[in-house]
């Protein structure tokens, strides 16, 4: 597989639409997080130089270490780890999903004040256990180390059991993101995460996601040439030319410009036209006669379609309105009683929900 570089002004463009984000700890406590808490366990337990924290782990269990105490000496290490800078910068992208290869909930707590300052009505949630049924309107973390305040990957046999209840936090990720790129940061000393992780999203044809970007300042020789080992030819893979100093420096240019396109559109030929922009607050209701977002992407139509906040006719574009939807289902609702449509929507989100998990399977 050739490789392709892209620069930071190029990624800058990218920056301004929907992204998907694959992150490790070098966003969120420190670049070398997974190294440094290896050194820590093989101090207090022993251990040997290149293991990773697993493999230090998995050895005190092996001496009569209880998996008890592992786990406290690991939350004890993490507490006084501070964020780092510019965070919050970092989480004010608008994100359709992430997948999260950190033992901290610092993001999680960075994106979900990003989300209170937006007017979507968009929220953020850590999906910790896999599978699990999201809520609508989110923006979806998906943990698949675990969380260190609840249940979390502590050894090898722990990592072992957790990585098949990865292709769930996969699928549901590629369902939100589609096409859209997806950007891989703060992965320098875990590139042996990303490798799984990379493996997990390539095991299937739905779960592949193209293009990946990657910051090449990140990883060194070896690790690079594993991805392109492992990916070949099957994905896109773009590494970044540039550091995460100066793509923060990016990100903070395009926060500063704004998003939110200007009012006065010279190439509208309607006053819908005109509206376009502004489909959060404003919906024109002949618009159900075509949608910008395809038949495919099922996870945004079921959205919209029980977001009453949400203005959007894209659900009755594709038939997907309550009243078939009901029919269908024999849910047993009469349609002349109206006061039953909020128990409607309940029932039909479930029975969605469900349907979705166990076609997944």
């Amino acid at each position: 597989m050739s490789e392709h570089k892209i620069s930071l002004t190029e990624v800058e463009a990218l920056f301004r639409g929907r992204l998907g984000l694959v992150f490790g700890p070098g966003i969120t406590v420190s670049s070398h997080f997974f190294e440094q808490l290896a050194t820590f366990l093989a101090e207090k337990w022993g251990g040997r130089l290149g293991q990773t924290y697993l493999q230090v782990a998995q050895q005190a269990l092996g001496q009569g270490v209880s998996p008890g105490d592992v786990r406290t000496a690991m939350m004890d290490f993490l507490k006084p780890m501070a964020s780092v800078a510019n965070l919050q910068r970092i989480a004010n992208v608008k994100w359709s999903a992430a997948l999260s290869l950190t033992l901290d909930i610092a993001f999680e707590e960075a994106l979900a004040r990003a989300c209170e300052r937006r007017l979507s009505g968009f929220t953020a949630t850590q999906v910790v256990e896999l599978p699990q049924a999201l809520p609508p309107k989110t923006v979806p973390v998906f943990k698949v180390l675990g969380n260190a305040e609840q249940n979390f990957v502590y050894s090898e046999i722990s990592y072992t059991g957790r990585r098949p209840k990865w292709r769930y936090a996969v699928q549901e990720f590629a369902d939100r993101i589609q096409d859209n790129p997806v950007v891989c940061l703060g992965l320098e000393g875990c590139h042996w995460l990303l490798l799984d992780l990379l493996s997990q999203m390539l095991s299937e044809p739905r779960t592949v996601l193209r293009p990946l970007l990657m910051l090449e300042s990140e990883f060194d020789r070896t690790a690079h040439n594993s991805i392109m080992e492992l990916c070949q030819d099957r994905t896109q893979i773009s590494f970044i030319d540039g550091t995460l100093a100066e793509l923060i420096s990016r990100i903070k240019d395009v926060e500063e410009a704004g998003t939110t396109i200007p009012l006065a559109l010279p190439k509208a030929q309607t006053d819908l036209d005109r509206l376009a922009p502004f489909q959060d607050i404003v919906a024109p209701v002949n618009w159900q006669l075509k949608s910008p977002i395809g038949k495919g992407e099922r996870a945004q139509l079921l959205d919209l379609l029980f977001s009453p906040a949400l203005p959007r006719w894209d659900p009755f574009f594709y038939k997907l309105e309550l009243p078939q939807v009901a029919w269908e289902s024999n849910v047993g609702c009469p349609s002349e009683a109206a006061p039953c449509w909020p128990w409607l929507a309940s029932v039909l989100t479930h029975r969605q929900l469900r349907f979705r998990k166990d076609h997944a399977r």
